[in-house]
């Protein structure tokens, strides 16, 4: 126990000034000098008046990350009132560290983006809206509404607008024309001039970019345009923090899928529904805390390939049908696909289909998986399928090692280039461990068995990697409500 770090409940007196004592170690109290009133240790925290104290962070822990509460009561023996009473504890408790952390500094923002998801409820549907600052992946806030609309955008856009300093600023968003206005209503200042009453001032250098989603018989295709502002500032902006080298809301997509993963009422379909907008609330701090203080956001490394940190889909026919230019002369075909999470063996087939104005469903006469890059590779070879999409880093390293399979097909178009997968860490991995393994990946160049290794795996090296690689990618995702 450590008097100076507490402070009275009652009157406010500070320990560090000498007004706290120690009552009683047994029970874990304080005694105010000031007011001669004495109080727990745990006051006014997640923990205080808790009959299970050590049980309740393993609890909250895996409500965190995405275990049920079904689950948990089932595991711990615990009543459905006692799990729902900690949630709610832990997400007012979080709701106060963001309002002390986050809320109490300004800094210049540069880039944030923000969007809403459509959640179902007991209650009912309702909407939560997220926001992000770009160049930190800081989670600014978020809101909960039972309608899409001013009063939801305004409420998100204010928890950026209390920590913003007023210089340029980014926001993208989606398609969504109401953010518009509530830019406006919310990025301002109250300024008297002289001889007149106090105004409202709009901040001057807004710049709002939009990822608009296209419907009807053009589904799949994405317009992106400068809704607000100057078009080279958004560029500047972007470039400044780290935000992708095109207008894209790619990073507060990332955002919605890691809450979708992880806050179990969030998860389409799910059986775990929230009783209402304040339960929900509740996890949305909760998971925002642990998101902010908890979880670590850096890749170790990215592979080079051909000296660059990018790969290509190859879309592949037998040797036979060489004739064919492209996926649209595949139509009525046997089509055979990787993995269903996999982005050149699946997702980008898919994905120019819809371009093409194609329903991927029908297009193909058959389709099956392989879960495989090389048994893909090897089906189009033997002619069980009559077109594919394959990894192009594993078609080169298999034509190098084993020409005689890739001999028997044909790569006949290529797709536009995406970044390599990274190498990642675990959750919880000690800072010494990651540190160690990236450095030896960074070094492999440089030291004579490394060098041997990447001629085995047909790589160049590894180098830092940056989240802007992969904004195509979520895109795709995207409009297939993947993320």
């Amino acid at each position: 126990m450590n008097p100076q770090e507490q402070v009275c409940p009652h009157c406010r007196a500070e320990g560090k000034e000498g007004q706290i004592g120690v009552h009683s170690r047994k029970q874990k109290r304080y005694r105010c000098k000031r007011c001669k009133r004495t109080f727990s240790h745990s006051h006014r925290t997640a923990f205080y008046q808790l009959k299970k104290p050590d049980l309740f962070p393993i609890v909250i822990a895996l409500l965190a990350y995405g275990c049920p509460p079904q689950a948990v009561m089932i595991t711990y023996g615990l009543s459905d009132k006692t799990v729902r009473d900690w949630a709610k504890r832990a997400g007012v408790h979080c709701q106060g560290v963001h309002e002390q952390t986050g809320m109490r500094h300004q800094w210049d923002l540069q880039h944030i983006q923000a969007d809403e998801m459509k959640v179902t409820t007991q209650a009912g549907i309702v909407w939560v809206a997220l926001v992000l600052m770009v160049s930190t992946r800081l989670w600014l806030g978020g809101v909960v509404r039972v309608s899409r609309g001013k009063e939801l955008i305004e409420a998100c856009l204010q928890y950026a607008a209390r920590c913003a300093l007023c210089r340029p600023l980014l926001l993208a968003v989606d398609g969504l024309n109401m953010y518009l206005k509530a830019a406006q209503r919310v990025f301002r200042s109250r300024h008297r001039l002289p001889g007149q009453r106090p105004r409202w001032f709009v901040w001057g250098e807004i710049v709002i970019t939009q990822v608009v989603k296209k419907r009807g018989g053009k589904r799949g295709q994405i317009e992106r345009v400068v809704a607000q502002g100057d078009a080279q500032l958004a560029c500047q902006l972007r470039q400044q923090s780290g935000g992708g080298q095109t207008i894209n809301s790619a990073f507060i997509e990332r955002l919605n899928a890691t809450f979708r993963q992880r806050v179990t009422p969030l998860v389409r379909r799910s059986r775990a529904l929230a009783r209402g907008p304040q339960t929900l609330t509740h996890a949305l701090f909760l998971q925002g805390c642990v998101y902010n203080f908890c979880t670590p956001h850096a890749s170790l490394a990215v592979p080079l390939y051909l000296s660059r940190p990018f790969y290509r889909a190859y879309f592949i026919v037998p040797l036979k049908n060489r004739h064919i230019k492209d996926l649209s002369q595949l139509r009525g075909k046997v089509f055979a696909y990787a993995d269903p999470y996999s982005l050149t063996g699946h997702l980008v087939p898919r994905y120019e289909l819809r371009k093409m104005g194609e329903d991927p469903e029908k297009f193909f006469s058959k389709t099956f998986f392989t879960y495989s890059h090389g048994k893909l590779i090897q089906a189009v070879a033997d002619g069980l399928a009559q077109g594919a999409s394959v990894d192009g880093y594993v078609w080169d390293s298999l034509n190098s090692v084993k020409p005689e399979i890739t001999d028997r097909a044909f790569p006949v178009s290529k797709s536009r280039e995406f970044g390599f997968p990274p190498f990642v860490a675990r959750l919880g991995v000690a800072d010494e461990d990651f540190l160690a393994v990236q450095n030896m990946l960074l070094r492999m160049r440089q030291d004579r068995q490394g060098n041997a290794l990447l001629q085995d795996l047909n790589l160049n090296g590894f180098i830092h990697g940056v989240p802007s690689l992969y904004d195509e990618v979520a895109e795709m995702m995207r409009a297939f409500g993947e993320v």
